[in-house]
């Protein structure tokens, strides 16, 4: 699974990682580098809701770099 990310110039991988505060990891999602950070983010953040539901009863803050900025990205979490 290969794509080409037109923002960075690059090919590869893109991978989203949810962790807690103190950095234990709870879900990765690897994808192609063409694919869209919010989507796969908010994708991420709805598996582990369908299997651990009790991890995000518990999120009060949800710290994400400027490519998840938008409307869209904070509806869908």
């Amino acid at each position: 699974m290969y794509g080409f990310d037109g923002g960075k110039k690059v090919k590869g991988r893109k991978r989203q990682t949810l962790v807690d505060s103190l950095g234990l990891l709870l879900k990765v999602v690897v994808s192609e580098a063409n694919a869209g950070e919010r989507l796969l983010a908010a994708y991420a953040l709805m598996e582990l809701l369908e299997e651990r539901p009790e991890l995000l009863e518990k999120v009060e803050v949800i710290w994400v770099d400027s490519g998840y900025d938008g409307d869209k990205f904070a509806l869908s979490v």
